[in-house]
């Protein structure tokens, strides 16, 4: 039995999970262009994926249940990650000598082959997406081999002891939706010519923090239902939001993506509570006025 690493997969899949939120977070909060970010990312999801391997080298499921779930979810979810930044610096780099309008262009020739790719995989997504699970052993076990599903030569490649053909589709389904959102924003931003506020106006209010810290007090506004009792759309509440904090948000439905697969969908709000804690604490101590 390999059964000797310390740890079992789902704690594996956490503290992963985990170490890439962070560096994600460190990356947006650096500053830096979104070609050096994904480029930056692409080098420390590798090693996460080299970690990866190892680990299931020296694992073995405890049922099929278990393996059936790691190759359905938890690979998946490691992996689209790696996948959404390879696309997303691949196109930086081959767009960043062209003109907006050759950009636009490009940006929407992207859109049209991910939702034809989508199309001729329809079938199987649907599955995933319904939680069936009667096919679950012809899909999600390493035995598992579905040659309708290989749609590309290079895919023979990926049955390994940590990845099979179901499971990257899978992989690259999720990748793609968040590359998508990231491509509408995109065009959302070169169509209307937007320059970001810098604060350099007199009196300006400017959000500093990371735009996914601001998208998640927009959702946890618009879900506790606290402004105009509740009756506010999600787009309102954000216009404004970008209107007071001078910050172009883009495409929210990108940013919903990041908080639904985040282990601590509540990051930045928690970080509010224990600053105020703090903040009024000293103010009982009269240490602040």
């Amino acid at each position: 039995m390999k059964r000797g690493v310390a740890q079992d997969i789902v704690a594996f899949y956490s503290s992963s999970i985990s170490a890439i939120e962070k560096q994600e977070t460190i990356r947006e909060a650096a500053g830096e262009s979104l070609q050096k970010r994904a480029e930056k990312m692409i080098d420390f999801l590798k090693d996460i994926l080299v970690d990866l391997r190892r680990f299931m080298a020296q694992y073995d499921f405890l049922s099929q249940r278990e393996e059936v779930q790691f190759f359905k979810a938890h690979n998946p979810v490691l992996l689209h990650y790696l996948i959404y930044y390879a696309k997303v610096y691949t196109l930086e780099l081959r767009t960043s000598i062209m003109k907006d309008e050759e950009r636009r262009k490009m940006l929407k020739k992207e859109r049209k082959v991910l939702q034809s790719w989508t199309h001729k995989n329809d079938g199987f997504f649907r599955y995933v997406k319904s939680g069936a699970t009667d096919l679950d052993d012809k899909y999600f076990l390493k035995t598992s081999a579905d040659m309708t599903l290989i749609t590309d030569p290079g895919q023979w490649l990926l049955t390994e002891t940590f990845l099979t053909v179901p499971s990257y589709l899978v992989a690259e389904h999720l990748a793609n939706e968040k590359y998508d959102a990231y491509l509408q924003a995109e065009l959302k931003f070169s169509r209307h010519d937007h320059v970001a506020a810098n604060g350099n106006g007199k009196g300006s209010i400017v959000w500093t923090a990371p735009k996914i810290a601001a998208a998640e007090i927009i959702y946890e506004f618009y879900f506790s239902g606290f402004i105009n009792q509740g009756t506010a759309q999600l787009r309102e509440i954000a216009e404004a939001f970008e209107t007071i904090f001078h910050i172009d948000l883009g495409n929210l439905y990108r940013h919903a993506m990041d908080l639904k697969i985040k282990k601590d969908r509540h990051q930045y709000t928690r970080k509010m509570m224990e600053a105020s804690d703090r903040g009024f604490d000293a103010m009982n101590e009269g240490s602040v006025a």
